[in-house]
């Protein structure tokens, strides 16, 4: 083997024997990495400052010889303005006849650093492997809904520039196919046209085919799942790799305010009522919008989502209406009052709720406005502050100066003990007493 690497190392240096040698210009902990994700050498060096080496400084090029046992691979680089006391950290990009899994150990390496006239040689002395981040591949992944339309946008960073070659005899890892999920729905990328932007380090757009169906299903939650996944094929395993997406809709969101969220029960009636107030000025201005456009149904949402054994759940109910009232304040969502599946996700919004241990569920508030059953514009409140109502009924006695309230109790807020002290009564402030003393007079 000795013998091997000594004529590869004789073979090399013949090769630029018609140039003026200069001694070693570089300190020899020279240093050598290799990126196996990046598919990069990256060469560390550190300039012993020998005035005869300032020579370099302008347009060069550096080769690098890896001996292997039975063979040896070059690669090289050009370099523009090259300066050598300061240009200390060389890439090279690794070509695709270059088998990555023949370099696990450190090999022989050795650097070759010339101009027209002259040339250094060295031999690096650090050879190690190190992997960049396949966790963050990207800059942006964004999921922009425009009317009918879901247009993807993926925009990269070199972090995973592996995954854009080519399958071959060298390459035991490879893409092979490339989705993404959305809410219930899963659809096919171009994965060729998506790794080819990837290559170039440019941002890549697909359009979802996505029916009718389906966009007014994904827009019709609060906030919208989804998940870019690469499936990679290395060697014989099939994994899996996930990417949250963003996602931009055509929605409204910044025109509630102090919105929240009641869990009632009076009675045998149940269910949910959701009080709220508008920023006066962002409502006014989407009101010009909303009473220039043609709808035939608003509807109101609520979207109640619950960490629970299960996982994380995310369920809905809706209300109906003809006009969009801008003096509204509270919504009841009444579980008796709806039919057929919104009931059942409605007592079961509630039953999870009320049993559920430690999670504490969370609210998100919606009007929808829609034309022909597409929606149309949507109105976004972010989470609402959950509130749960402790008592079954009320009544209020008004006998001469004194209000009397008689309220029995349900169970729902018996877990919630813990936080409330019932013994204490809070005094009247003085709004509280001057609508009781309305109330006597």
């Amino acid at each position: 083997m000795i013998l091997i690497l000594f004529k590869h190392v004789m073979n090399s240096i013949t090769e630029y024997q018609n140039f003026i040698q200069i001694g070693e210009c570089y300190q020899k902990d020279i240093q050598l990495t290799i990126d196996k994700n990046l598919f990069e050498f990256t060469l560390k060096l550190i300039p012993n400052y020998q005035t005869q080496c300032n020579r370099f400084n302008g347009d060069i090029q550096i080769n690098l010889t890896l001996f292997n046992q039975l063979f040896n691979d070059n690669i090289s680089v050009k370099i523009n303005n090259y300066n050598y006391q300061s240009t200390n950290q060389i890439t090279f990009e690794i070509p695709n006849s270059i088998n990555l899994n023949n370099y696990i150990d450190e090999h022989f390496i050795l650097m070759q650093l010339f101009n027209l006239l002259y040339i250094t040689k060295q031999q690096v002395q650090i050879f190690q492997e190190q992997r960049s981040d396949l966790a963050k591949c990207f800059e942006s992944l964004i999921l922009k809904f425009v009317g009918n339309q879901a247009i993807f946008s993926m925009c990269p960073n070199r972090n995973c520039i592996q995954l854009t070659k080519q399958q071959g005899n060298n390459q035991v890892t490879f893409v092979k196919e490339i989705i993404i999920e959305v809410e219930q729905f899963t659809f096919s990328i171009q994965a060729n046209q998506l790794l080819q932007a990837y290559s170039k380090q440019v941002c890549y757009f697909e359009e979802l085919q996505m029916d009718n169906n389906q966009l007014q299903s994904i827009l019709q939650y609060s906030f919208i799942d989804s998940k870019f996944i690469i499936q990679l094929l290395q060697g014989k395993r099939l994994l899996h790799l996930y990417y949250p997406v963003s996602i931009n809709t055509n929605s409204v969101s910044n025109v509630f305010k102090n919105q929240q969220a009641y869990l009632y029960e009076y009675g045998t009636d149940k269910g949910y009522q959701i009080t709220f107030d508008y920023d006066l000025e962002a409502i006014n201005t989407e009101m010009q919008t909303i009473e220039n456009i043609l709808y035939d149904k608003i509807e109101y949402k609520l979207t109640g989502s619950l960490q629970s054994n299960r996982g994380l759940v995310k369920q809905f109910i809706t209300k109906s209406a003809d006009n969009f009232n801008v003096s509204l304040r509270i919504v009841k969502f009444s579980c008796n009052e709806m039919r057929g599946a919104q009931q059942s996700v409605c007592n079961q919004m509630l039953y999870d709720d009320i049993h559920s241990e430690n999670a504490v569920p969370t609210y998100n508030f919606d009007v929808m406005i829609f034309f022909q059953n597409k929606l149309i514009y949507l109105l976004k409140a972010s989470n609402c502050l959950s509130r749960y109502t402790c008592w079954r009924y009320g009544v209020a006695i008004l006998k001469d100066t004194e209000l009397t309230l008689e309220m029995e109790r349900n169970n729902i807020c018996d877990k919630w003990d813990q936080y409330y002290d019932y013994s204490k009564v809070t005094p009247f402030n003085g709004l509280q007493q001057q609508i009781l003393n309305d109330l006597i007079h």
